[in-house]
């Protein structure tokens, strides 16, 4: 459970010249309430205290598409009047970035350590490269953004004061970002472009 110190206002319509508007005006509010005339004689009070925090609705977005960070080309030439056959391996290291910056997020999206890891990407292929051509292949890293947010609740405590009772009051805090992941991905171009 997060735990946050939160301050609130409360909007108490009271006095014998409370109208329509001051009755629907919000209790609890983030910010000071503006008094919505002049003769307004309702009362508003500050708390500051710790409140629980809660995320819901927990969203997976793309943080701005796929970016290339890497290619190479692999070249080779059949100088022979015969076909020439080819085979090769490719293996391209891979990393995943994760950042962590709400734990509470990240244990719902399965992502609670943070840091970078490596794999290894392999693929293959295997040609006959026609007589006086050259075989161009073309490997790629690309990078792919991922961003996990939230919406952020904050549940505080209340004390209604007309029947003595305990009350819990929840707050919307907007949308957070709790983790950002980068995933890099390979790919080798198997279908050969033949150059003379």
């Amino acid at each position: 459970m997060d735990l946050d110190v939160k301050t609130i206002y409360l909007w108490e319509p009271v006095g014998s010249r409370t109208c329509s508007t001051c009755l629907s005006m919000p209790k609890w509010s983030d910010d000071p309430p503006d008094r919505p005339h002049d003769y307004c004689d309702c009362e508003i009070s500050m708390y500051t205290g710790v409140a629980m925090v809660k995320y819901r609705n927990i969203q997976e977005t793309s943080g701005g598409g796929t970016t290339r960070i890497e290619r190479r080309t692999t070249s080779v030439y059949n100088p022979s009047d015969e076909p020439m056959p080819y085979t090769k391996t490719f293996s391209i290291q891979l990393k995943t970035s994760t950042e962590v910056k709400i734990s509470a997020i990240a244990d719902k999206v399965g992502l609670s350590s943070g840091g970078e890891t490596t794999r290894t990407f392999t693929d293959s292929i295997s040609v006959n490269i026609p007589p006086k051509k050259r075989l161009v292949l073309e490997m790629t890293i690309e990078s792919v953004e991922r961003i996990y947010t939230a919406e952020k609740y904050y549940v505080f405590p209340t004390f209604d004061f007309d029947d003595y009772t305990d009350d819990w009051e929840e707050m919307s805090g907007g949308e957070v970002e709790g983790v950002r992941v980068i995933d890099e991905w390979g790919n080798v171009d198997v279908e050969p472009d033949f150059e003379d």
